[in-house]
This record gives C-alpha cells, structure tokens and sequence, in this order.
C-alpha cells in the first residue's frame, strides 16, 4: 500500500517516511493528509509532518477554518512538535494565528521554554494575561523545578496564588509521605489551611493502605487543626467510617464533634461511637451543598455511590434534581457527567449539550463538544452497547452527533462485528452512509 493509501486509511507513517516525502513530494503528502477523515487522525498526520517540516504544516493548518480546526483534537501536540524541533519558526509565526491558535502555540512554546529554563520563564509567564493557564497545562513537577517553585511562590501574584493552592499536586507530586509531612508549607507562603490539606491527604493515602495501621499514623504525623479535620473528611467521603470509628476515642473532643456531626446528627463524647448514621446523600439538593464545598478530583467518589442506590432512592434523587435551577443544577450536571449511575451519568451529558453555562461548570467548551461527546459514546459501549446505540441516537443532529456515531462504530466492531454491523444498517440513511464511510476510511 502507498503512502498516500495509508494516510487516507489512517494507517501509521514513521517520521522517517514523512520527512523523505516531505523533501521529496510536499503535495503528495499534503494532499494525502486532505484525504484523511478522522479529525484525530487529521490531527496526528499534521503533529508528524511537523516534526519533519513545520514550515508545511503550518501552511496546512492555515487553510483549515475554525470549525475544521475545532475538530483536531491534537492541535497542541502539533504545536508542541513544532516548538521541539524549530521553535524559532512557530514563535515568529504567532503573531499570524486566530487567537484560539495563539493560544494552543503560545502553551507548547512556553512549555519548552519551561522544560529549558524554568527559573528564566516563570517571569515572563507572570507577565502574561493567559499566563496561569500555561504554566498549570505545562509544568513538569520534578524535584528541580519544585524546590525552584516553591521557593518563587510567596513572590506570585495572588491569583496565581489562590488558583495554584488548590491544586496540590503542583506541590507533592513526586513527594513520597516522609517528604510531605516533614516540609514546612507555610515557609514558602502557603497558608496553614493548605499545609493541614496537603498533609491530611496524604495521611489519608497512606492510611488507605493499612487501615489497622492508622491510629499509629494518625498519632505520629503530628497534624494541624486543618490537617486533622481535612483528614477525617476525607475519609467520610471515602466510606471510612470503621477508621474514623476506632479514631474517635484519641481525637480532641473538638475534632470528634466536628466528625461526628459531619457524619450524622447524633452527639458523640467519651469516645463512644456507633450511635449516629453516616450522612447519606440521597437528594440532589443534599449532593449539591457537599459539592459546593469539593474540589473536582472528590466528586468521582461522590458519584460512584449512586451505584448502590435502589430504584427508589434514584426516584427521589431525579425528583430533586428536576427542581434544582440555575448554578445549583449546573453543579449536579457537570458532577454527573463524570461518574456514577449510567442512566444519570448519559441524561446529565444530553443536558449539556447546547447549554453554555452548564458545559463552563463542567470544563466541556465549544471546541471541545464533539471529541467529548465521542468519548463519552465509547465509554458507554463499555459497560453497555444497547445503551450506548440508544443514548447516541437520540442525542441532537449535528456533528456531536455524528462523530459519536462514527467512534461508537469503530470501536464496537474492534469487539463485536456483528452486533456493530446490525446497528449501523439500522440507522438512517445518510447517518448509515457517513458512517460507512467512515469505517472503510478506518480500515474497518
């Protein structure tokens, strides 16, 4: 097979091969990756031809409009293969982007600049009005550029301050227990909330591991107020009850209030313990006051419990939420659309969809609508295919729509050809046709 067959198939091409034909037959190759289809495919072509001639990709990715250039998932990797091999050239060519491509290549110049000198470019981020978001979508957390990091952090402004604490793991990534718990956060200009959150986490971790071993942990890690409680927290939302159980009777009696009345109603003291339920959050408005006061890596455990839930308790919930308006219900949506219950995870997703605001909430964009709504189509079909066909079908024409049905195809053929054929001859007839199509362009 030619390579020109193979790009349009969306079949691999080694740099080697694309830096010869791009030498060799620049318009062989352009007009090959034009062939290609898959938007991500389209993408990858793109990211290899830049390694080889940045200069042709450039001037390929200049003939795209914006709704060609929404669909390439991999826009920053392009730019990122740029940076690496002829930064010089995409930094002169800048200037010439849309701002959507301004900020994609102003993310893989910086993250070079980064990766060369850290100390040098974290100034000029400073001075940037986007700057925070490249520095979160590009720094490398290794023990060098920590130490420089942290010791730059009191000197940060206060956005980037308070943005930048909240994520811990631009802190401890790396770090092992010993390392957390004996680093004196507040000398670096972190707030004792933070240092007890950073601290509390990581007891939690380890803690995980031998829950017979916990007290010992708990009593030797030598946490702040906001460490303690940070720590009990944790494992509320975690189903530590039995942990917080046998803790109870060697917490201050403050801490043993706070929990307790976090966990249920009952009063507790003396250590005894076992007389209050654990909260149970059965109602939306119940789910979206704990939400309101997590950050983004908690609500998968959060919406994992709706697993348990009985079709009573789902009916009470989605009578709840019905109700919820506003920022409130936004805040349940974009929850949902994570993790939990199937029935309410695809309902939350369809929501989206056309909904601006709810899609802020839940980091989805406008650009990036269809590749989510796509993955979330494949990640159904692993749990179940009938679902997954159904809930595709009734999403919104249009292109979410379809790509959702084209990547539902192509990935329920890898393991049921038969069943993903008798699908695709039920859809409509131009759907069936764009997404045979599709299909045979993906060697399927």
């Amino acid at each position: 097979m030619c390579i020109r067959d193979r790009l349009g198939n969306g079949k691999g091409v080694s740099k080697k091969e694309m830096a010869r034909l791009s030498e060799s037959n620049p318009d062989l190759l352009l007009s090959s990756i034009r062939l290609i289809q898959d938007p991500e495919a389209q993408g990858q072509a793109l990211a290899n031809l830049a390694k080889a001639r940045p200069d042709l990709a450039l001037a390929e990715l200049a003939k795209l409009n914006a709704t060609e250039l929404s669909k390439i998932g991999s826009l920053h990797h392009i730019f990122r293969e740029m940076a690496q091999t002829d930064l010089e050239t995409l930094q002169s060519a800048v200037e010439g982007f849309s701002l959507g491509m301004q900020r994609e290549a102003q993310r893989a110049i910086y993250g070079q600049l980064l990766a060369k000198d850290f100390s040098g470019t974290l100034p000029q981020l400073v001075d940037l009005p986007n700057g925070l978001d490249i520095f979160m979508g590009n720094y490398d957390n290794n023990s060098k550029n920590r130490q420089i990091f942290l010791e730059s952090f009191a000197s940060l402004p206060k956005v980037w301050q308070s943005r930048l604490e909240g994520n811990s793991h631009y802190f401890t990534s790396g770090m092992n227990y010993a390392e957390i718990l004996a680093t004196d956060w507040k000398s670096y200009g972190l707030s004792e909330k933070s240092e007890g959150r950073f601290k509390g986490y990581t007891l939690f971790t380890e803690a995980r591991k031998d829950q017979s071993g916990a007290l010992e942990l708990f009593q030797n890690a030598d946490l702040n107020e906001a460490g303690r409680r940070y720590f009990l927290d944790v494992l509320n939302w975690n189903e530590g009850r039995e942990t917080i159980e046998a803790l109870m009777p060697n917490l201050e009696p403050a801490d043993r209030d706070y929990i307790a009345q976090k966990m249920g109603d009952g009063a507790v003291g003396d250590g005894a313990v076992g007389s209050f339920p654990t909260l149970e959050l059965k109602t939306a408005a119940q789910l979206s006051e704990r939400l309101a006061k997590l950050e983004n890596w908690a609500f998968t455990s959060l919406a994992n419990s709706m697993k348990t839930w009985n079709a009573g308790e789902k009916r009470q919930f989605q009578n709840d939420y019905a109700n919820l308006q506003g920022e409130e219900r936004h805040r349940v949506t974009a929850m949902l659309t994570g993790a939990g219950d199937l029935e309410l995870r695809a309902a939350a997703v369809s929501e989206l969809l056309g909904n601006p605001e709810a899609q802020e909430v839940a980091g989805w964009n406008g650009a990036n609508e269809v590749k989510m709504v796509s993955s979330l189509a494949v990640d159904f079909l692993k749990h179940d295919a009938d679902f997954a066909a159904t809930w595709v079908g009734g999403l919104p024409e249009g292109e979410s729509q379809n790509w959702a049905m084209k990547n539902l195809a192509v990935n329920w053929k890898n393991y049921d050809p038969a069943a993903a054929e008798k699908w695709v001859d039920s859809l409509p007839a131009v759907q069936r046709e764009e997404v045979r199509t599709f299909l045979k362009s993906s060697g399927n």
